[in-house]
């Protein structure tokens, strides 16, 4: 009979820590892909910053080629183009930031899954111990 409740114990025991590192292990990859997530939005932004750059400077060549002085309504029409890349380029950094804000909210519910499958557990072996 002891054998039988030292084995129930034990298989509790590893059963619980078991829980309790897959889901320390899952909190880990949620939170560096949170962070990719992020990186990889800031690279998109910087990007989107690039190619407003470069759209900007071939409005300003067609205006110079087309003999329009850069004053006046074009002048306006290139910084109404500045105006929108960069409120696209923080757009794309602000989804960056709430991905990764998601990514570290689900890995807290995943620790704290895994800390209570951890608890149950050991709970369970406490029950067992003292039926015994």
């Amino acid at each position: 009979m002891f054998w039988l409740a030292a084995s129930m114990i034990t298989s509790s025991l590893v059963s619980g820590y078991s829980q309790y590192t897959a889901g320390k292990e899952k909190e880990d990859l949620l939170q560096q892909e949170g962070y990719l997530s992020q990186v990889d939005a800031n690279k998109q932004a910087l990007i989107a910053l690039d190619d407003g750059y470069r759209r900007r400077q071939r409005q300003a060549m067609d205006y110079i080629g087309a003999g329009v002085e850069i004053q006046g309504t074009p002048l306006l029409m290139l910084a109404e183009t500045a105006k929108r890349t960069e409120t696209q380029a923080e757009e794309i950094r602000t989804t960056g930031r709430n991905q990764r804000a998601l990514y570290n909210k689900n890995a807290k519910v995943a620790y704290s899954e895994g800390r209570a499958g951890l608890v149950n557990q050991l709970l369970g072996a406490a029950g067992t111990i003292a039926e015994y």
